[in-house]
């Protein structure tokens, strides 16, 4: 076995003494490069039995380097859990906990959108589509209803297929760190997240509009500073004011 060339054995003994006996010492290290030439799964495993006898009461691993940053900045196109492997290939040398990373998995978490319109039932599709538990509540008699009918029929079936639960004239009374209380047509009901997404509505800003008017002898608004629509609205107001001046 060839030394290791991270020079580590005795690093931590004077940060124990500045920091003292309360502040437990983390260590991060790369435990393998994957580059030619650079440090191997081995070499990793000898600085770990290093660090623990040195003192440290935790390691935090990952792998690569400045040349490969990919690896300890894991971007979307690596898996989820890309380094847990080389975690569990450390753990069964040393004593001490060992923390990886390597671009968390979201699936599996509950979410609770608040609000069932386009913006809420569209989100509500594309978490559950992730691996998601998904619940919409909307005050409405009815979800997804500013969207066109064939859309909006279309959006539904999808929600149902990816077992998003719907739950129409429900309003939400107070939450509570992962808890939810929704006022629903069976009672009052509660509901255990992770998340919590307002999707509960958009207002018009007003404030450029109405400082305009002390300016120019005329100010026109269209689109979304009269009241938040499509961009459809925009352009036929827009046509609309244009032949007119």
């Amino acid at each position: 076995m060839t030394k290791p060339r991270q020079a580590a054995g005795n690093e931590p003994v004077p940060i124990q003494r500045s920091a003292g006996p309360d502040s437990p010492i983390v260590y991060r290290y790369g435990i393998e490069h994957k580059i030619k030439g650079g440090r191997e799964i081995e070499e990793g495993i000898e600085i770990a039995k290093m660090l623990e006898n040195a003192g440290v009461e935790a390691l935090h691993v990952d792998a690569g380097c400045y040349d490969n940053w990919y690896w300890p900045h894991p971007p979307i196109y690596q898996s989820p859990g890309c380094m847990v492997d080389m975690a569990a290939k450390i753990k069964p040398h040393v004593r001490v906990p060992v923390i990886t990373e390597g671009r968390k998995d979201y699936g599996g978490q509950k979410a609770f959108v608040i609000g069932g319109g386009s913006v809420g039932c569209e989100t509500a599709l594309y978490l559950a589509q992730k691996g998601w538990s998904v619940v919409v509540a909307e005050m409405l008699s009815s979800a997804a209803s500013d969207l066109f009918e064939a859309n909006r029929t279309m959006l539904l079936a999808l929600l149902k297929e990816d077992g998003v639960e719907v739950w129409t004239e429900t309003k939400v009374t107070r939450g509570h760190l992962c808890k939810v209380y929704v006022e629903a047509h069976e009672g009052q009901r509660e509901f255990q997240t992770d998340v919590i997404i307002l999707a509960t509505g958009r207002k018009a800003v007003t404030d450029l509009t109405e400082l305009s008017k002390d300016l120019v002898d005329e100010a026109v608004t269209i689109g979304d500073c009269n009241s938040p629509r499509r961009i459809k609205n925009a352009i036929w107001e827009a046509y609309k004011i244009g032949i007119i001046i």
